[in-house]
């Protein structure tokens, strides 16, 4: 599931289909992932483009409860994960700008 910044709502406030496995945050998503461990309990891989470090919202992926079966992290080449906890399971990988397809 491919989700683009125009999407406006709080991620807990949409349904989610309990078989979802990948999402993908378009450029310059910035809503609050917060809870996304207990929306989507079966995510295996989040890819967040272009997602730099907002010092206006700088706790977008911090103090996040992550889902239980995340195994790939992906986040722009630029993304500072500094103070963000992340499983130690979870392979993080850090890309150049892509464009969603």
């Amino acid at each position: 599931m491919i989700m683009r910044s125009e999407f406006n709502q709080r991620i807990g406030r949409s349904a989610w289909p309990p078989s979802l496995r990948r999402l993908t945050l378009g450029h310059k998503f910035r809503q609050s992932l917060q809870g996304l461990g207990t929306w989507m309990p079966n995510l295996e891989s989040l890819r967040l483009l272009e997602w730099y470090v907002d010092l206006q919202n700088d706790s977008l992926l911090r103090r996040i409860e992550w889902p239980k079966g995340l195994l790939q992290l992906t986040v722009f080449k630029e993304s500072s994960l500094e103070d963000v906890g992340i499983p130690a399971p979870v392979e993080v990988l850090h890309r150049y700008n892509e464009s969603l397809r």
